[in-house]
């Protein structure tokens, strides 16, 4: 490694930085310094943190020498920083850790109750409802948020406070994250399975199958609101069709599309397909995966799954937290909103490194 690290120091000066102002071969390239010094870097992330490093060599395929491409590079930075960081940490500290997570989880379901107290205040006086968001800006989003982290505090001294996060993800009325809160619950809390099926399944059917009870939710118990859903529902089936036909092409299955290039494909879509909704995201995060970065995205995915997996156990609070972020990742996208996204890579890095 060393001696690699070496021969990039010896290069970078020779092959010099500025170019000349007309394309001349190899020596346009501003970049390649970085280039050069990606060699070891990648070497160095495929022997510490092998799906880092598969992400990182798949964006170097995509890599077109412009600033925006930059930007892929500088968010997987972070996210690799921060994970080895935090995997390094000393176990003594993952308790606190956890329990910043927790209370910030708390404050956001205080945020909540006033969002819901607000809206039927608002419904009373005529006004124009205000939604259920915390500071998350989505129902969705928080709901996914805190079923992720609900997990955390399935034990028994703490069965009120699990309460409290069921109550929170209820009023956001999103049945992904109903389903995931219950999926987290029933891995981390088995002693439970009964109670949380019949309790959780009952409303979760009643959510799907009468609408007007959508948890004293006016805004989603309208008919247009039922509309607007079934037809939320049909447009995720055929992004999701779509997002596989466009990926399984050459060299699209292996190396994918690029960092954050659903989004234009996505756009782009509405006019060529005739779809009723615009989508950013594939409303999938494994697929979305499978799109930006192929087989080998999902290969890291699995290198990364296999650096989990000898931690994760049945009645396990963190195993639960990952149970249901996967059942939430098949509805949604955790990944991509930022404050739900950073306290994923806290909660798996507590997993990796065994902290309870």
């Amino acid at each position: 490694m060393e001696i690699v690290l070496a021969m990039a120091l010896f290069s970078v000066p020779l092959i010099g930085f500025y170019t000349p102002l007309y394309p001349d071969g190899w020596t346009t390239y501003r970049d390649r310094t970085l280039l050069v010094f990606s060699i070891p870097l990648l070497i160095a992330m495929f022997l510490i943190e092998p799906a880092f490093g598969l992400i990182f060599a798949t964006m170097l395929t995509h890599y077109h020498f412009e600033l925006e491409d930059l930007h892929g590079i500088v968010i997987w930075s972070f996210v690799f920083v921060m994970w080895f960081w935090l995997t390094h940490l000393d176990k003594q500290y993952a308790p606190l850790i956890l329990t910043a997570i927790v209370l910030a989880a708390c404050t956001q379901i205080g945020f909540a109750f006033t969002d819901f107290v607000n809206l039927h205040l608002r419904k009373r006086k005529g006004q124009s409802e205000t939604p259920v968001c915390g500071s998350l800006g989505n129902r969705t989003y928080l709901a996914a948020y805190l079923a992720i982290v609900a997990p955390i505090v399935a034990v028994p001294k703490l069965w009120w406070l699990l309460l409290i996060f069921f109550v929170g993800v209820l009023i956001c009325a999103s049945r992904g994250g109903l389903l995931a809160f219950i999926a987290g619950l029933l891995v981390a809390w088995p002693k439970m399975a009964v109670l949380t099926t019949i309790v959780g399944g009952g409303i979760l059917l009643a959510m799907l199958f009468r609408h007007n009870i959508f948890l004293l939710n006016p805004v989603l118990a309208s008919a247009s609101a039922r509309k607007q859903i079934l037809n939320t529902i049909k447009s995720r089936k055929q992004i999701w069709l779509l997002t596989l036909a466009h990926t399984l092409r050459w060299p699209q299955w292996l190396i994918g599309h690029g960092f954050n290039s659903f989004n234009k494909y996505g756009l782009k879509w509405v006019s060529q397909y005739g779809m009723k909704e615009g989508f950013m995201h594939a409303h999938n995060d494994g697929l979305q995966l499978f799109f930006e970065y192929g087989l080998l995205g999902l290969a890291a995915l699995g290198l990364f799954a296999w650096r989990l997996a000898p931690h994760m156990s049945l009645g396990h609070s963190l195993t639960g937290s990952a149970a249901a972020l996967i059942v939430v990742s098949v509805f949604t996208f955790p990944h991509h909103i930022g404050p739900v996204a950073v306290t994923i890579l806290a909660i798996l890095s507590m997993l990796a490194i065994g902290a309870i």
